[in-house]
């Protein structure tokens, strides 16, 4: 925008060579403040989103499926709420991937009851290939969409293959292995290389990998660095003991019954974390295995939603700064905001590699299905 081509006036009286002057001056501090960000919403845009906010507020409710566990309610549900008591925030928690069998059954018996869905992959892509959501793109606020204010840009969140249908907000480099440093010190074991050593024979516990979940996820990454024969390694030699149910691998890693775990749902350790158990529960670090995640932080709009004005209002009141505070500090995961200190410092992933990590997006599925496929074939 530029002031250079403002029609001259007529008279060049001095009232009015100070009028064009503070005009000039005014349009000057116009453009700053469009450049900078002070000016966040055109009144037009203002406007319309008072109309969601009333629209949202005599809807009443938001119908939303997410994830388990206790750690993402108090801002997915309670922080919503209190800055909008008139919306009630109807949550059911769901694993990767079970909330798809639930809708698609409801949809055969003609029930459309959902609004939003927010998970880990890969039950966000399964939702958009069963074609349950719809295009996101138009639902955010312009404030949301700055570029500057998320990790690679705003458009780097889309975790479909059309950058259309699933957001991703947290972003972090998953922990791909967890040692329990009172029963295997990093002295003994620190690098996930030393997975196929017959030392660690027996002493590995991993979220079943023949199902959807982060032990299929975290073995998916283990094949990406290391190739399929060190998992076939893994899978024959190393007598691993495998389960679905999320919380005994991380009872089983504290107690030390299995000082090795892969495939750990974070949620659940930090769950135990806060109550002061697990300390000794560390990550075993490596750059060399390195998936950028957006961990349980998808989320996604479904189709034909019955409060639609609701879902739209919480869609962006998730991605704003406060809501994206709350969500890191509970669950303990890293946002992808900019204007957000990392909780996870030892997560967070490197600006400058972003286009270089692996993702785990639409496009890595292929990857886990050749890890399920073989993981049903050689587990007995």
């Amino acid at each position: 925008m530029s002031y250079c081509n403002f029609p001259k006036l007529v008279t060049e009286d001095p009232k009015d060579r100070f009028r064009r002057a503070t005009f000039r001056v005014l349009w000057t501090l116009l453009t700053f403040a469009v450049t900078v960000g002070v000016v966040r919403v055109s009144p037009a845009a203002a406007q319309q989103w008072k109309k969601v906010v009333a629209e949202a507020k005599r809807e009443g409710k938001v119908v939303v499926a997410g994830p388990s566990g206790a750690v993402y309610r108090p801002a997915l549900i309670q922080a919503f709420q209190k800055e909008f008591p008139e919306i009630q925030v109807e949550y059911n928690s769901f694993r990767p991937g079970r909330f798809k069998t639930r809708i698609i059954a409801e949809r055969r018996a003609k029930k459309k009851l959902w609004d939003v869905h927010i998970n880990g992959m890969p039950g966000p892509v399964s939702l958009k290939r069963a074609g349950v959501l719809v295009d996101l793109r138009p639902v955010f606020r312009p404030d949301i969409k700055r570029d500057r204010n998320w990790q690679g840009g705003f458009n780097f969140g889309f975790v479909d293959d059309k950058k259309m249908y699933n957001y991703g907000f947290f972003g972090e480099l998953q922990t791909v292995v967890y040692a329990n440093r009172t029963f295997m010190p990093s002295s003994k074991f620190n690098n996930p290389r030393q997975l196929i050593d017959p030392e660690f024979r027996g002493k590995i516990v991993v979220g079943d990998p023949r199902r959807f979940g982060a032990g299929l996820a975290r073995m998916a990454a283990i094949m990406s660095a290391f190739g399929e024969d060190f998992v076939r390694k893994l899978f024959t030699t190393q007598q691993m003991v495998y389960t679905s149910n999320r919380r005994q691998v991380v009872e089983w890693l504290i107690n030390g019954r299995y000082p090795i775990a892969i495939g750990v749902a974070e949620s659940a350790l930090y769950e135990y974390v806060k109550q002061g158990v697990g300390k000794d529960v560390k990550p075993v670090i490596s750059f060399e295995v390195s998936v950028w995640s957006t961990a349980t932080g998808n989320i996604s709009l479904i189709d034909s939603a019955p409060h639609p004005n609701a879902a739209k209002l919480y869609i962006n009141w998730i991605l704003s700064k406060r809501a994206q505070e709350l969500l890191a500090k509970d669950s303990n995961h890293n946002s992808r905001r900019t204007d957000i200190d990392p909780v996870r410092p030892e997560n967070f992933p490197d600006p400058k590699r972003l286009k270089q990590y692996t993702r785990n997006d639409e496009n890595w599925r292929a990857t886990q299905l050749k890890v399920r496929k073989l993981a049903k074939k050689l587990i007995k």
